[in-house]
């Protein structure tokens, strides 16, 4: 549960980290492009708390509830649901051309 103060906390928190990682790539002459970026909050709670927009370069920054980080899937819960799943799914078609062969 976070609390208002915290929570304020932790909002200050993340936008001071995008600031800074947007200012040492500006230094790199490295662009960052909003439309390929993505927030995602981790929370086991069953409401999602209330964050403010995080923008870059005056584009607001997609929130999502899960994402493919190095091909696999992360939910905001660490449920790994749908990583399982598709590894699950991936593992059985071969298995499941054999017995159609056969």
């Amino acid at each position: 549960m976070f609390y208002s103060d915290q929570h304020h906390l932790f909002t200050n928190h993340v936008r001071r980290r995008k600031n800074r990682i947007s200012k040492q790539c500006s230094d790199l002459n490295l662009l960052l492009n909003p439309t390929k970026t993505q927030e995602m909050m981790f929370s086991s709670q069953l409401v999602k708390p209330v964050t403010p927009a995080l923008n870059l370069n005056s584009t607001d920054i997609t929130l999502c509830d899960k994402m493919r980080y190095l091909d696999i899937t992360v939910d905001n819960k660490l449920r790994f649901q749908e990583q399982v799943q598709s590894v699950l799914t991936i593992a059985l078609i071969p298995k499941l051309q054999d017995c159609m062969i056969s």
